[in-house]
């Protein structure tokens, strides 16, 4: 604001870092609260227990398709009963288009990321964020390679409307 204000009295271009400075400093008190309102959800009050996963000879237009039905972004990747990782989006993507109804999930690089129930849903964002997906694996922690659930970008989005009304 003084940096209008005195821009108002000497120089055009202080008006203009002033917005600058004033949006980013209110989008950094946004984001703030944001963090600080999802902080103290849990993985486990948000998460969906029902999990679609596929197998590593799955091909890679059966696994769009289950992506599609499932709403997913990303594909978890399951073998018997374990859990091998996610293959991303932008990793599929990359296979031509005929090339997927032979290729197989197995074929192609799975991230092995996870979080724990018990961990803060902020947690779960930041993974998100960082790794460039929308879904986070939930395993249990005993058992680390038992999915137990799935976090989704729409579950940050509950836990943060959900934060709301507990304040």
């Amino acid at each position: 604001m003084v940096f209008a204000v005195f821009g108002a009295l000497h120089d055009f271009w202080l008006i203009i870092i002033g917005l600058f400075v004033y949006i980013g400093a209110d989008e950094e008190a946004q984001s703030t609260i944001i963090s600080t309102a999802i902080a103290g959800i849990r993985v486990r009050d948000v998460m969906y227990q029902e999990v679609a996963s596929a197998k590593p000879e799955t091909t890679l237009a059966d696994a769009m398709d289950m992506m599609f039905r499932a709403r997913y972004h990303d594909l978890l990747v399951e073998k018997d009963g374990v859990f091998q990782g996610i293959v991303t989006w932008d990793e599929i993507k990359r296979i031509k288009s005929e090339e997927r109804t032979e290729m197989q999930v197995g074929q192609l690089h799975a991230k092995r990321i996870s979080i724990f129930p018990d961990e803060s849903i902020l947690e779960a964002y930041k993974i998100m964020t960082r790794e460039g997906i929308d879904l986070v694996p939930v395993v249990d922690r005993q058992m680390p390679d038992k999915l137990v659930g799935v976090v989704t970008g729409e579950s940050v989005n509950y836990a943060y409307e959900k934060s709301k009304s507990l304040r």
